[in-house]
């Protein structure tokens, strides 16, 4: 056999002669020059050479399967243990690897070694990493299960398990303990209907039978007394049956204390449905009666009832809150609130719209006679003086009545029907009722046009200072003159200050008019002949204002005007505001040189006591008790005890309203230092009308 075709022949040959196990070798000359071994040759075919030709094909189609031959992906161990055992010779010279029975290659004994070495480090690698894993999760499982703990723990509503036959308390959290009566670990194993004694065991037994009663997972309110606690609590609770595999069925428990979620909601209802300072309803509770009231249809032959709206509104209210304060102004009404409930039937509803607004709905088959007796009873509990500490007030109150379905075809109408009668009865006296006519509508059309008019009433000029004189009595000459404001109309002619000063304290004008009016009374005043005084009213609001000592300031410092000769007249009812400010603003504005007189002496509050506190340089008799000279006594004994009493304080005393020569001479045997009124002088845009020759001087009939 020559050597260059050795390779191919030997593998023929061996493959059709299974049992030759050695062939000899030739050169071309036929000498002998080695011989194959069988399974040697085999071997050594199927590696380079017999790789490059047989790679990847059946090794079914050249040779025989033999136990050296291995998967590739085998256990390399297992595969050597075996042929070890076996094959222990042959191993040493190689064995065949084969992928799913297609020729790989051959290898030999080391890198069977080499194998088997790495796959038992592998192994080794695994079942340590498989150790890791375990302990992984294990440390995973026990966070889990701690981080279940402390999320139960810290629910703050109860969680509590219990086996469903014998009610054992398998687990409760901090919460459900302390909801329990702080259970300790001895309760935790009893069952839970004996796990409190006495009342809370009841108690228990009833929730039990309550949820039971309910579908799963269905939550309902349970009424408790904790223990220690000794008060009613809601917990709102539910059950969920829990299957267990060992059949052991559990009971889960979920329960939180909705008690103060209760009281909150009951709070915003009452919030939203009643006024917090009175106690009273709120116009929400208005408008949802009324509703009831006129949807509701009425069958067969009973009439519809009637549904009388009363509206009630404070007089002089604001009056409250400027002298007295805020604090003042809620304690009449929550007076106020006391007298409604009992002028009204316990069927009626009172109600505070806001501010100083009430209302009270009146339902009835016939209502307009009852109404009008509600509406009287109402007048006459206003008229009742208010108290406010240690002071007594007078307000009143105006009253308008409109009548569904008489007056109004729905509620709306029904409200504004009855604001509209309240203030027709404020416009005509106040302290006193209306009902409602049709023709209100056009004095509230007419009151809101006269609003928008005042506003304009400055910049359009319409604003004028008319000056009324006071004369010394002792000389019989004009001293002074007191400023008052004048409206003239373009179309209503003159508007009366008693109409349009009260509308701009109600509109805050009242600030800028009073400023106006103190500018103009000033620079009036500096083209009066020296020593003569110029009087100027302040109300309360505007006395409350900040910054009227600094308006004074300027207006004295822009006109010229000397200070002494200014007079400011301030009411009691100013006084009695906020005391402290008042008399700040009282001291400066005497430090300045300005004259305060005290107007309207005898109506007010308490008029001794501020004749004390305060430096009057003036006090001014109201006309009232003028009216009544000489033939009233009362009238003649007032007026000597304030003359007698102002001289003793240094004070000039001012008699207002004098009309006839009778009330004159008799101020004058009385003591009175100066009158006005008038006998003396109406007022007027010309005072110099009342400063001719003899200067000065009245002339007397």
């Amino acid at each position: 056999m020559r050597p260059d075709d050795v390779g191919q022949v030997a593998f023929d040959w061996f493959q059709a002669q299974p049992g030759c196990m050695l062939l000899a070798v030739a050169d071309a000359q036929a000498r002998p020059v080695g011989q194959l071994e069988r399974t040697s040759f085999l071997l050594r075919f199927g590696s380079q050479y017999g790789n490059a030709i047989y790679a990847r094909r059946p090794v079914s189609l050249t040779m025989e399967p033999v136990n050296l031959m291995i998967e590739a992906d085998d256990d390399a161990v297992e595969f050597a243990e075996r042929a070890l055992d076996l094959f222990a010779d042959e191993l040493w010279r190689g064995f065949i690897i084969v992928d799913q029975g297609r020729y790989l290659g051959v290898s030999g004994m080391i890198e069977l070694l080499r194998a088997t070495t790495q796959e038992r480090t592998s192994n080794a690698r695994k079942l340590r990493s498989l150790a890791d894993d375990l302990r992984k999760s294990n440390r995973a499982l026990e966070r889990q299960r701690r981080l279940a703990e402390a999320v139960i723990e810290h629910i703050p509503s109860l969680i509590a398990v219990r086996g469903q036959r014998d009610g054992t308390l398998r687990l409760i959290n901090r919460a459900g303990a302390e909801m329990m009566g702080k259970l300790n670990e001895k309760v935790m194993r009893r069952s839970a209907v004996a796990s409190r004694p006495g009342d809370m065991m009841q108690q228990i037994l009833r929730a039990d039978a309550t949820l039971a009663r309910q579908p799963p997972a269905m939550p309902c309110d349970l009424t408790f007394t904790i223990p220690g606690a000794m008060q009613q609590r809601i917990i709102r609770a539910m059950q969920i049956p829990i299957p267990m595999p060992d059949d052991d069925a559990l009971t889960l428990t979920i329960a939180e204390d909705v008690t103060e979620v209760r009281r909150a909601t009951s709070r915003i209802e009452e919030l939203a449905l009643f006024d917090v300072l009175t106690g009273l309803p709120n116009r929400v509770q208005l408008n949802n009666r009324l509703i009831s009231l006129l949807d509701t249809e009425v069958s067969g032959a009973m009439a519809r009832p009637e549904v009388a709206l009363i509206a009630i509104d404070l007089d002089r209210f604001k009056m409250v809150n400027d002298t007295f304060g805020h604090d003042a102004g809620d304690m009449v009404l929550r007076e106020m609130a006391a007298r409604l409930r009992l002028a009204v039937r316990p069927e009626d509803l009172s109600v505070r719209i806001g501010g100083d607004e009430f209302a009270v709905l009146v339902s009835a088959p016939s209502l307009a006679t009852l109404s009008e007796i509600v509406a009287q009873r109402l007048c006459e509990s206003m008229k009742q003086p208010f108290h406010i500490r240690d002071k007594i007030v007078h307000l009143g109150g105006s009253i308008g009545i409109a009548i569904y379905p008489h007056d109004c075809q729905n509620a709306d109408e029904l409200m504004k029907h009855a604001d509209m009668a309240m203030y027709d009865a404020k416009a005509n006296g106040k302290g006193t009722w209306r009902r409602f006519s049709p023709g209100m509508r056009e004095g509230l059309e007419q009151r809101s046009a006269l609003e928008m008019e005042l506003r304009q009433a400055l910049a359009r000029g319409q604003l004028a200072i008319h000056l009324q004189p006071q004369m010394d009595i002792a000389d019989r000459r004009i001293s002074g003159f007191e400023c008052l404001a004048r409206w003239t109309h373009p179309d209503l002619g003159q508007v009366p200050p008693a109409v349009f000063i009260p509308l701009a304290e109600d509109i805050g004008l009242i600030g800028e008019l009073g400023e106006w009016i103190i500018q103009q009374s000033c620079r009036i005043g500096r083209t009066l002949p020296a020593g003569m005084s110029i009087a100027v009213n302040v109300s309360a609001v505007q006395f409350r204002l900040p910054g009227l000592v600094e308006c004074i300031q300027a207006a004295l410092a822009d006109s010229g005007l000397e200070a002494d000769r200014l007079e400011l007249e301030v009411t009691e009812s100013m006084l009695i505001a906020d005391e402290a400010q008042v008399m700040i603003s009282f001291n400066r504005l005497k430090a300045l040189g300005v004259r305060i007189a005290l107007d309207d002496f005898g109506t007010g509050f308490a008029s001794f006591t501020y004749l004390k506190r305060y430096a009057f340089d003036k006090i001014k008799i109201d006309r009232s008790f003028v009216s009544g000279l000489p033939q009233d006594a009362s009238s003649r004994a007032i007026v000597s005890a304030v003359a007698v009493l102002g001289s003793q304080l240094g004070a000039v005393v001012t008699a207002e309203g004098v009309e006839t020569d009778v009330q004159y001479e008799a101020l004058e045997r009385l003591g009175c230092m100066q009158v006005q009124g008038y006998l003396i002088g109406r007022p007027s845009a010309d005072p110099y009308q009342y400063l001719q020759p003899p200067y000065g001087q009245k002339r007397m009939a």
